[in-house]
């Protein structure tokens, strides 16, 4: 924004908060998001777009139901996709219980 002397005019648009908060559990312990140890990506289900992330919370652009898929580091088992439900003006948590691989 560059303003000048006088009157300056300044419109914002806002765009309501929707997200996702993804919390590791590994057992009872919950586990620190650590560079690179991890991904996320989330989808759409009714329009296909697709949001990446690689921390334990992230924005999506769009309300309604998401699939969300965990990239994990190779200590770790792969983990089945979840279903989350985002709204408009809200976080939601989703809890991926984890393995480690023997």
């Amino acid at each position: 924004v560059q303003t000048r002397p006088g009157v300056n005019k300044v419109r914002m648009v806002l765009q309501p908060r929707r997200g996702v908060h993804v919390v590791l559990l590994d057992g009872t312990t919950e586990l620190p998001w650590e560079a690179g140890s991890c991904s996320l990506r989330a989808t759409h289900l009714a329009s296909g777009v697709t949001t990446e992330g690689s921390g334990g919370r992230f924005e999506l652009g769009q309300s309604g139901l998401h699939e969300v898929h965990l990239r994990l580091s190779e200590e770790y088992a792969t983990v089945a996709p979840q279903l989350v439900q985002v709204t408009d003006g809200a976080v939601s948590e989703l809890v991926f219980h984890l393995q480690r691989k023997l």
